[in-house]
């Protein structure tokens, strides 16, 4: 694989987790048990997206890994585990850390739904992030 096939590889599953973490902000307009058909179709829509972008996404890093695996050695060390290895790695690292604080201190407000599932959205995209940031793949170029 190629620089530049890596780097498309990497944006889109990038831009995957993004929608996946996005579609979380609907779920507050769900209603699996809605009388109109199009308020069902719509929920189930929204959880179609939710799950194929995730899985899309991880799917493609799995494909990355394993096709520069063939040319570069990787740390044995997970990335899950791993805070703070560069700068970018930072960033989503704290963003990380700053929205789980935040969905804690909802969880125990009475805070409207939107608002907590906002939070819940920017936790799940950071800590993607995290681990995509902290990564065997994007710390070994």
């Amino acid at each position: 694989m190629n620089e530049k096939s890596a780097k498309i590889l990497n944006i889109v599953s990038i831009a995957l987790m993004a929608v996946s973490s996005l579609s979380i902000v609907f779920f507050n307009l769900a209603d699996y048990n809605s009388e109109k058909v199009s308020v069902k179709v719509f929920s189930f829509f929204i959880s179609l997206v939710f799950w194929l972008t995730l899985i899309g996404a991880w799917v493609l890093r799995l494909i990355l890994y394993k096709q520069l695996k063939k040319t570069k050695e990787f740390p044995k060390k997970p990335a899950i585990i791993t805070f703070f290895s560069n700068q970018n790695a930072k960033i989503a690292d704290i963003a990380m850390m700053v929205t789980f604080a935040i969905m804690v201190i909802c969880g125990f407000t009475n805070i409207n739904n939107l608002i907590k599932l906002i939070f819940i959205s920017l936790f799940v995209f950071a800590f993607q992030m995290h681990i995509v940031l902290n990564g065997k793949v994007n710390n070994n170029k």
